[in-house]
């Protein structure tokens, strides 16, 4: 019972906890298999052994069912004590799956709100699926595994939360005065707190926090320098500056995909990590079409 308890505290995803849950049983009872069904569908198995006799164990308020092999019939006192157990763990299913609901629910709040803002300035019409596309590709050129790709795509959907309240009022002027500025470059701050309430499940507030620094120590909030600033982050800056340069603002016209990519490839190591520019290099056609597409939705 404490063991579950204890669990609850731990930030494990659904199938870190089954695995751990099931190999924990396995040292209590000394099975030969356990099988776990969702469903009536098997979704993990202990391994491929046989044996003389089984249990079935239904999880309380839950769609799961365990199957215990084992080579002697398990004792009553051993079922009530394995049952008892195996509620508990329903628990934290049920509060896990709870809390991933929540945590869903909000993603969507703040996507719609991310496309509110943009809907209201003509400026900004597609802005963050232009910067989730340049952030995954490059993403996907250096390799990363598909867990970081994934939160760099939903930070990257979701960097500009922070431009909220009165910093709305600031983007369609095309000069903008020194308090105004301030304010602005205060949005990363703003956004990764937003987003606090999520990390545990979607590590993406550092990303957001960091996503204007840049290499040289010239970028805001904080003028973080070169491997200061984390790759993640600087993977999305350079999506975030791609779709500054080829899309029209109040103070500047956009310029072509071709003069954006010359102008990024001569900002390695000065705006963003070499490795960032050279697969942003290798996928910008792919980035190209892709954007084209969006742009005649």
């Amino acid at each position: 019972d404490k063991t579950i308890k204890s669990l609850m505290k731990i930030n494990l995803n659904e199938n870190e906890f089954f695995k751990f849950f099931i190999n924990l049983i396995d040292k209590i009872v000394n099975s030969v298999n356990i099988v776990l069904f969702k469903n009536n569908e098997e979704i993990y198995k202990l391994n491929q052994n046989i044996a003389t006799y089984k249990k079935d164990f239904f999880i309380r308020n839950t769609p799961y069912k365990l199957t215990i092999y084992t080579n002697e019939p398990l004792d009553e006192q051993k079922v009530k004590k394995l049952g008892s157990f195996i509620d508990y763990a329903g628990f934290y299913i049920v509060n896990f799956t709870h809390n991933k609901q929540m945590v869903e629910n909000y993603i969507e709040l703040l996507k719609l709100s991310v496309e509110a803002m943009e809907l209201q300035n003509p400026y900004y019409k597609n802005h963050s699926k232009i910067v989730s596309i340049v952030s995954e590709e490059v993403a996907k050129a250096l390799y990363l595994p598909q867990n970081d790709i994934d939160n760099i795509v939903l930070a990257a959907q979701l960097h500009d939360i922070g431009m909220i309240g009165e910093v709305l009022n600031f983007l369609n002027k095309d000069k903008l005065s020194e308090d105004e500025i301030d304010l602005i470059k205060q949005h990363p701050l703003i956004g990764a707190s937003l987003v606090e309430p999520i990390n545990h499940v979607y590590p993406i507030a550092e990303i957001i926090k960091y996503h204007h620094e840049r290499n040289d120590g010239k970028g805001y909030p904080l003028g973080l320098r070169g491997i200061n600033i984390p790759l993640n982050a600087n993977i999305v800056a350079l999506g975030e500056f791609y779709a500054g340069l080829t899309s029209n603002r109040p103070y500047k016209k956009a310029i072509s995909h071709q003069e954006a990519v010359k102008q990024i490839a001569s900002l390695a190591d000065k705006y963003f990590e070499r490795s960032v520019v050279d697969a942003f290099l290798e996928v910008e056609k792919r980035i190209n079409t892709k954007i084209q597409k969006v742009a005649h939705e």
